[in-house]
């Protein structure tokens, strides 16, 4: 009788601890699988997020050939129409980086990834975020000190010049990972 109960309490056992190592071993794939899936999403949003910022640079390249080098007190009469068109695009672009950047942000920031490539498209992210958003409001702000000095100097003869408005609880200078420093915004 003592060897039956000997053996059943051996094979009891080696049930508790082959579930035991079954519930370890399946935790395991489980929070693996969940990495790789938050891998794949950086994947996913960070390619487009990239074309969105790619398109901002694109816009900004136009925006200084069109304003910013024609930025003269004698072409405010004439241009104004022309540079607010231009401006209104160029918030359009960065619009689609705000919308896109959305999930990176809960996908990459305080987070950590085994996966280098993935640690490199968060970093880029964070950068290229940081200076499209902080690019676009310096942009802004130095039109409008433009616009502001120009009507002080001459007055406001056209009551349709005035300062470009934008949102400032949607767009404003960004720190994305809280490390001190605003790419672009010097």
């Amino acid at each position: 009788m003592r060897n039956k109960a000997f053996i059943l309490g051996i094979i009891g056992f080696f049930f508790i601890l082959s579930g035991c190592i079954w519930l370890v071993v399946s935790s395991l794939q489980e929070s693996h699988q969940q990495m790789v899936d938050k891998q794949n999403a950086v994947e996913k949003y960070s390619n487009v997020f990239q074309e969105n910022a790619l398109a901002v640079q694109e816009g900004r390249k136009e925006y200084i050939e069109v304003v910013v080098e024609d930025l003269f007190h004698e072409s405010v009469l004439e241009d104004y129409a022309i540079w607010i068109k231009q401006l209104t695009t160029y918030q359009q672009l960065v619009d689609q980086v705000i919308d896109s950047a959305r999930e990176l942000e809960t996908l990459c920031i305080d987070q950590e990834y085994p996966d280098r490539e993935t640690i490199n498209s968060c970093d880029s992210y964070i950068n290229n975020y940081e200076t499209v958003m902080n690019y676009f409001v310096k942009d802004v702000e130095n039109f409008n000190l433009f616009i502001e000095e120009y009507l002080s100097l001459y007055g406001n003869t056209n009551s349709n010049i005035v300062p470009f408005t934008i949102d400032s609880t949607r767009y404003f200078y960004l720190d994305v990972n809280d490390d001190g420093r605003f790419i672009g915004q010097n």
